[in-house]
Parts: structure tokens; sequence; C-alpha cells
């Protein structure tokens, strides 16, 4: 990409600030304490929970998604440049590990400003990685008669990590969402007018992903804060109306049987996740948990597949370490998803997820119902 043509889609994204509202950021936060403990963060997010509220008062959302050094990148809210997104993989996970990634992060950056100053033969074009990993998931879309250019990534947030591909704009991060989607879409059948429940959705990335392929599927998101909150003020600016706000979304009830009201049908409804429950007599067609249960404790996890089985989705996707995540009470191993599903589903397929440059030995499991 040409250094004026670069230039001018920095400018383009640094106009894209997502506001803050920390009224709202308290009003969830207050719920938070007074929920059930089932679904309270667990000890894996507890840890880092006063830094995570901490940064979001005082530091707030302008320019979060090239903040370096943020809490923020644990739930993967961040879009480094490549040479700035190295981390550090130990064969064990532990709390604190992002504090270890922060400063590993800082002796790289100044490692690579001083080695690259003086070698300028190295070819060192991070665009071309990105370039690279888009023309192979857009191959994945095209085997599946899937248009990739109608789910790019937004400006929102203002990404460090941007390049413009046909028309269309891509970071490594968001192409990594798009690629566990079509992954999981050779095993499951995602209709146009869908209803879509996701646990533990983080940004929103892949929430960003499927609503853009289907403008007319229902979206039902749930989350712990503060994570909720980064989510509902980054989806509220990438689909305005399509989303529906926080104070109205927790009024909203089903109607009778397990039915939604019509409101609802076509929108983006994001709760924290003790409203769970109240939506787990409405059938919904697919479940999806990406790197969640396995930093939660079982008898949390057990309690969140029971509603699942409530829901009665016709497909599952999880993807998670098989053997759980340290900084958990106990780790929760994959034969939890299994013994807790057998009595509704079957285990389709299990395959390791595609997670591009790095290799950190996740598994996707897609279970359908018998």
């Amino acid at each position: 990409m040409g250094n004026q043509i670069r230039y001018e889609l920095i400018m383009t994204a640094a106009n894209y600030q997502v506001r803050d509202n920390l009224p709202l950021l308290a009003e969830m936060m207050d719920a938070r304490f007074k929920c059930d403990p089932l679904y309270q963060p667990t000890l894996y997010w507890t840890v880092g929970e006063r830094t995570f509220v901490r940064e979001l008062q005082h530091v707030g959302l302008k320019d979060f998604r090239r903040r370096k050094g943020s809490i923020l990148s644990s739930f993967g809210a961040v879009d480094l440049a490549i040479k700035g997104n190295i981390r550090f993989e130990p064969p064990v996970q532990f709390r604190g590990l992002w504090r270890i990634n922060r400063g590993l992060l800082r002796v790289t950056q100044i490692f690579e400003e001083c080695y690259f100053t003086f070698n300028p033969n190295i070819v060192h074009d991070p665009e071309e990685i990105t370039k690279y990993f888009y023309r192979m998931v857009k191959y994945k879309y095209e085997n599946l008669g899937l248009d990739i250019q109608k789910c790019p990534v937004s400006l929102w947030g203002n990404p460090e990590d941007l390049i413009e591909l046909g028309g269309t704009f891509w970071s490594l991060a968001h192409l990594q969402y798009c690629s566990m989607f079509i992954d999981a879409a050779r095993h499951i059948t995602f209709g146009s007018d869908m209803v879509f429940c996701e646990l533990g959705s983080g940004l929103g990335r892949n929430v960003e992903v499927l609503a853009q392929l289907f403008p007319e599927a229902t979206f039902f998101v749930f989350d712990i804060p503060p994570q909720l909150y980064v989510a509902h003020q980054y989806l509220s600016e990438v689909f305005g109306n399509r989303l529906i706000k926080y104070n109205e979304a927790v009024l909203l009830k089903p109607t009778s049987g397990r039915s939604m009201p019509d409101c609802v049908k076509g929108k983006i409804v994001l709760l924290p996740s003790w409203f769970m429950p109240v939506w787990s007599d409405v059938k919904m067609d697919i479940f999806w948990n990406s790197a969640s249960f396995q930093e939660m404790e079982p008898n949390v996890v057990v309690n969140y597949l029971r509603l699942v089985k409530t829901i009665n989705p016709r497909w599952i996707y999880i993807n998670a370490l098989p053997k759980g995540k340290d900084g958990t009470k106990i780790p929760i191993s994959d034969n939890y998803y299994t013994e807790s599903l057998g009595s509704q589903y079957n285990l389709l397929c299990t395959y390791e997820t595609d997670y591009f440059l790095r290799s950190q030995g996740y598994l996707s499991y897609v279970f359908k119902s018998i």
C-alpha cells in the first residue's frame, strides 16, 4: 500500500472513536455484584477485573483497538500491527500472563526499532502476511458459496492493524474470526433467518462477522461485565439500531411459550450472563462458545450447558483447550462437554482450531442434536 494511501486510511480510522458511557459501566458492575454467583466472573477473570475497570474509567475507549500493553487484549479487543502482536504462549497458562506479554511486547518493539533501522535490506512487510491469510480465508468462503467481502472489519475503535483489500478493510485478528466461522460452517448449517446464541462474546467479533453475513438473523449474546460494556459500546457503533441497547434489552422478556417478541427478530440482543435463564425457554438454532468455557469452573460450565439443553439448539459449537486453562480453581477438561450434553447431543466432529501464526492447541467441538 502506498504511503499516501496508508496515511489517508490511518487518518480516516482515527475519526471512528467508540464513545464512553461510564454510568452504564457502573450500572453493569453494580448488577454483576448482586447476581447469582453461578453467573458472576469466576477466578480467572476476577483477578484482573479491578485493573480492567480502572483502565476503562481513566483511559476510556479512545483508540482502544491500537492500545499496547492493555488488559483489553486479554479478550481480543485490540488489533495491533503484526510486529507488535507477539505473545508469550507457554505450555502452562496462568493468571497475570497479560502482564508478561506487555513487558515482552515492549522489549520486542525496542528490538525491532533498532534492528530494522540498521538493516534496511530486511523484508519486513506485515501487510503481506494479512494479504496471504485474506486470500486463504477468501478461498474457504468461495468453496461454500459465500462472499467474504460481506463481512469486513469495521474502523470503530481505530485499529492499528488495518489494510484495504477489494474495497473493504481487514485485520489479521478479524480474519481469524472469519476463518473460525467458515471452518465451522463446513459442519453447521447457518440459516439466513436463524436464531443464534453466543455465550462469552468478548468484543463481539464473531457477531460482527455473522451479523453482516446474515442480516435477517437474530442474535442473543451473553457475557460478563466489564467485557459486556466494551462489546455494547463497540457493537452500538458498528450496527447502530440493530443492536437493542442495554437499558431496553434488560426489560425484554419472551412471549408465551417458546417465542421471542417480534421486536427482537433480526436484532442483536446483548445481555449480562445472568439473563441467560430468562431466555432459556426460547428455541434457538445454534449455540456458540469460543475460548470462554475453559476459563470457568466446572460447576459453572455444567450449569450453562444445562441452560443450553433447555434452549435446545440443533448445533453447538465449542472452541477450547481440551484440558482447560490454568488460572481457574479446577481446570475444565473436554469430557465435561460430552458428559453434560450426551443425553441430547452427539459429538459430530472435533478438529484443530486454526489460529494462523499461533499454534495454541485449541480444538473445535461440533455437537448435533440427536
